[in-house]
Parts: C-alpha cells; sequence; structure tokens
C-alpha cells in the first residue's frame, strides 16, 4: 500500500487522507487536527522530523518502488496548535486503531511529535530537531580540553581567553578618573595606561 498522510478531524471524527507524492507535499494546519503517517512497510526509524520556523516537517518518508522519498510540511502548525490542541502527529502501527489512540501508542504507533516536543538539538541552518533516532548531539568540549597558559592554569581565577571579562574591564575602566593637573604633575610625563595581567 502507498504511503499516506492522514488528518483526523477531533469536532467530528472523521479523516481525511492525502496520497503521499515525491518530494514536497504541503498540508495547511487547522486547529482540531491530528496527524498520522501511514503505510503497511513504513519503519519510523528511516523518519526526521523538524521544526522550521512555525512549520513542521516529516522528512524521508519512503515510497513505493523506486518512487524515491517524501516530505510532508505541516504548514503554520506552530502558530495554530497548543497545549490545549497539540496536534500530535503519530506513523505507523496497527491501521484498524483509531488515531487518537495511536497518539499513546496504541497499535504500535510512533509518536513522532506534538506542539509540546522539545528539540534534540539544532542543525547548523538553526532548524530545530525534535525526531530523529540517528541523530547525535554535538559535544562541547570540557574547560580541560581547551589550551590555557601556564599562569593561568595556576591561578585558574578566570579563563585566559576572557581575562579580564568585558563587564569587568568595562567597569574598571568607568572608574579611571584622569588627575587634577598640578605644578607637580605638569612636569611629569603622563602616566602610561597598562592592562593587569591575570597572572
Amino acid at each position: 500500500m502507498a504511503a499516506r498522510f492522514e488528518i483526523y478531524r477531533t469536532q467530528d471524527g472523521g479523516v481525511e487522507q492525502l496520497r503521499l507524492r515525491p518530494g514536497e507535499n504541503r498540508v495547511r494546519v487547522l486547529p482540531g487536527r491530528q496527524f498520522r503517517l501511514q503505510d503497511s512497510n513504513l519503519d519510523a526509524e528511516q523518519l526526521r522530523v523538524l521544526q522550521v520556523d512555525s512549520d513542521l516537517v516529516i522528512e524521508n518518508v519512503p515510497l513505493d518502488g523506486d518512487a524515491g522519498t517524501a516530505s510532508v510540511i505541516l504548514e503554520g502548525y506552530y502558530r495554530i496548535c497548543s497545549a490545549s490542541d497539540q496536534c500530535a502527529v503519530t506513523a505507523g502501527g496497527d491501521e484498524t486503531v483509531s488515531i487518537p489512540d495511536s497518539v499513546d501508542g496504541a497499535g504500535g504507533a510512533v509518536l513522532l511529535a506534538d506542539v509540546n516536543t522539545k528539540p534534540l538539538g539544532a542543525l547548523n541552518d538553526g532548524t530545530f530537531v525534535l525526531y530523529d533516532p540517528k541523530f547525535e548531539t554535538p559535544i562541547l568540549p570540557a574547560l580541560g580540553d581547551v589550551p590555557t597558559s601556564r599562569c593561568c592554569t595556576a591561578r585558574a581565577a578566570q579563563p585566559c581567553w576572557v581575562w579580564p571579562p568585558p563587564a569587568v574591564e568595562a567597569a574598571g575602566a568607568a572608574m579611571v578618573r584622569r588627575p587634577r593637573a598640578t605644578s607637580r604633575s605638569r612636569s611629569s610625563p603622563p602616566p602610561t595606561s597598562t592592562r593587569a595581567s591575570p597572572c
């Protein structure tokens, strides 16, 4: 059976079906809707769900034969859906199970996302990843992995690369006052400005 996208209307229990085509399939989100991606051969492990601005995007939906893959773009998802209207999106499971029941995993369905889903992380372009079994969260380097100078390692008061902190440096500069001129100061060379070292 070809992949299809089902749209459940919570008001009257009706179900609309969208036959997926290769490439982008756009669906305008309306209030009171739940969604299910269904295919007898669907493997949810292949899918990736993203938040792109106010849209929710399901990628890598396999199609029959050599038709390639499809994506489903739920336009305005994050403008319409809310805590009281969560617009759950599920995939797979027993086709005889109703879409509302599939949200809770009945029939083996997988919850891909709803409006409360927290991102797993972000891509380089700032797009949020909501569902992707293959996604690996980037590991930030620990402080000990960043090169530091010998004196800063000994003192460890501030990381060398941010010494002095910009706020501290700005505050210190604001506190500097030029001394009032005297006969002695006029004959003396002006003081040389120096920057304190953390070491």
